[in-house]
């Protein structure tokens, strides 16, 4: 069974009930859905207390496998953030969240492909 990364958005997008969220999980229906931990931090960062970051928290590793931060998405990521266009405009995130799924072998659902299309060899879904 593949193995999809899910991109923040679409994890905030179904905590919001959100269609476009739900739709997004419905195309990759049979994969396994899983997370990195640039995903979690992001979700985490936006609990409003410390009730809401440990269910949150409680949530996101009950629910997913976290991807391991390894050599290879370090050097991934390296190899990636030599690239400035993909570097500007605050896209830290995006570029750990891509140097992850290449490193893992994994597509990446997202709701914002625009944010990930200049990365070569990374599936969109």
């Amino acid at each position: 069974m593949e193995a999809v990364l899910i991109d923040t958005g679409v994890i905030i997008g179904r905590m919001r009930k959100q269609a476009a969220a739900f739709e997004a999980f419905g195309r990759i229906e049979g994969a396994t859905p899983v997370l990195c931990d640039m995903v979690v931090a992001e979700v985490l960062d936006g609990a409003r207390n410390k009730a809401e970051h440990v269910r949150l928290w409680s949530e996101l590793h009950g629910a997913f496998h976290v991807l391991p931060f390894t050599v290879e998405v370090s050097q991934m990521f390296r190899k990636l953030s030599g690239q400035y266009e993909l570097m500007r405009h605050g896209r830290f995130g995006d570029v750990l969240i891509a140097a992850t799924a290449l490193a893992h072998g994994c597509a990446l659902l997202t709701l914002n492909k625009k944010d990930f299309e200049r990365i070569n060899g990374l599936k969109l879904l």
